[in-house]
């Protein structure tokens, strides 16, 4: 269900805000590091899921 007290310019804010974080993640992060590291799969899959939710498709 879509929380409709929020703005579809929050929506997006929050949206870009996570892709921005994802990016901050992965930056400068090869392949095998990304696999290796748990620690930078969870925090990009956990903004992921934000960017989703707040897109309205979970």
């Amino acid at each position: 269900m879509r929380d409709s007290s929020i703005t579809n310019e929050e929506r997006l804010q929050h949206i870009l805000e996570a892709i921005s974080k994802i990016n901050s993640f992965i930056e400068g992060e090869s392949e095998e590091g990304f696999i290796n590291s748990t620690i930078i799969q969870n925090a990009t899959l956990f903004q992921y899921a934000i960017s989703r939710r707040s897109s309205g498709s979970y």
